[in-house]
């Protein structure tokens, strides 16, 4: 194709014809025509925007999927998860707040971005971090191939950081999933891009390629944004981020919706819970979504939940009461709570067994639990 960037150019004596050549009519010049636009702006397209799946971060580089809820205290010098896939690490005396937002780029989209808030008159200026934690299948179709990234920010009307700074960086390592902490074994960042934002001021985009390919043998990664606060927090000492997308390739490529309810289906591969989608997991929250049991005798009872999809590993699993502040079934039949317990036996990927070391008084009880299964990098 003779393109010249995006641009196609069609053959010479397509619109004109040279002394010779036969002329069909000026409607052959116009389909000509009409075709080199056609095939310039599908070339434009194909560079600027990339298919939904191509994403690296599709499960929620565009922050839509909450199943722990849309707002978040952090505490200072703790690492916590917010949105799916997304946690803050703060430092000391940097306690801070992470909570869903309006989208930047589209001001009708609810929980479509996410604030992050060094609370205020919190006086910790040590590094802060959030970052998308990749698994291994995620950085191994990396393997071999340059990278590009491209995501919205927009800071507070405090933003503290000298000059405004915000850095956006990519690094992967040799061992397994895992959060970077200090640092992952055998390193390699493939980007460390920054950008000044204007405190109070206009979305910024920012956007990165990698100098080098991704090493063969990367086997863990995290995508991260990096910043330090300087002196005693004011109200609105944020940043707000928005449309994270990373690519296969040195075309910086904008971010694409996935369908929600596949991004929360991929999300669920870390993280579920049976709370229905919109109540964070709570004790008392209500009995909507509860496994249940039924006795048959005055004997144990046990429920086995099966997980579908499988989540990417063995789950934390976290009990808890539809009716009290406590991590028991709740035996709707007496009125009483029982022990419940996730068998560590009988605990994996493909599901749990929720059980009770407590005798039931007897036959035709119902009993009801709630739970979560953490298998978050």
């Amino acid at each position: 194709m003779p393109f010249s960037g995006n641009t196609y150019t069609g053959p010479t004596g397509s619109t004109n014809a040279a002394a010779g050549q036969v002329v069909q009519s000026a409607v052959w010049n116009n389909i000509h025509t009409d075709l080199a636009d056609a095939l310039t702006s599908l070339r434009t397209q194909n560079n600027t925007q990339t298919p939904s799946w191509a994403n690296l971060m599709a499960p929620n580089g565009g922050f839509n999927v909450w199943q722990r809820g849309t707002s978040f205290s952090v505490a200072a010098s703790s690492t916590a998860y917010a949105a799916d896939r997304w946690c803050l690490t703060t430092g000391a005396n940097e306690a801070s707040t992470v909570a869903a937002a309006t989208g930047i780029d589209d001001a009708a989209a609810p929980n479509a971005a996410c604030k992050a808030t060094r609370d205020a008159g919190q006086t910790g200026v040590t590094a802060m971090t959030f970052g998308y934690p990749l698994d291994s299948d995620e950085v191994s179709r990396m393997r071999g191939a340059y990278v590009s990234f491209e995501c919205m920010a927009k800071a507070g009307a405090d933003w503290s950081p000298a000059s405004g700074t915000l850095t956006v960086e990519l690094a992967v390592g040799t061992g397994s999933p895992a959060k970077r902490g200090a640092g992952f074994t055998g390193e390699t960042i493939l980007f460390s891009e920054t950008a000044d934002l204007t405190a109070g001021g206009s979305a910024a985009t920012i956007t990165a390629t990698s100098a080098a390919t991704v090493p063969t043998n990367a086997s863990q990664g995290e995508l991260q944004f990096i910043w330090t606060p300087v002196g005693t927090a004011g109200a609105d000492d944020s940043v707000t981020l928005d449309g994270c997308c990373l690519v296969l390739g040195e075309i910086v490529q904008s971010f694409s919706e996935i369908p929600f309810e596949i991004s929360l289906e991929m999300c669920k591969r870390h993280y579920r819970k049976s709370f229905p989608y919109g109540t964070a997991p709570a004790y008392a929250a209500g009995r909507t979504g509860a496994v249940s049991a039924f006795s048959a005798a005055a004997a144990r009872v046990s429920v086995y939940v099966a997980f579908s999809p499988e989540l990417r590993d063995t789950p934390s699993v976290s009990t808890f009461s539809t009716e009290a502040t406590a991590s028991t079934w709740a035996d709707l039949t007496a009125s009483v709570s029982v022990t419940a317990i996730a068998h560590s036996s009988i605990v994996a990927a493909s599901g749990v067994l929720i059980y009770t070391n407590d005798s039931i008084s007897a036959a035709n009880h119902f009993l009801v639990v709630h739970y979560d299964a953490d298998a978050s990098i």
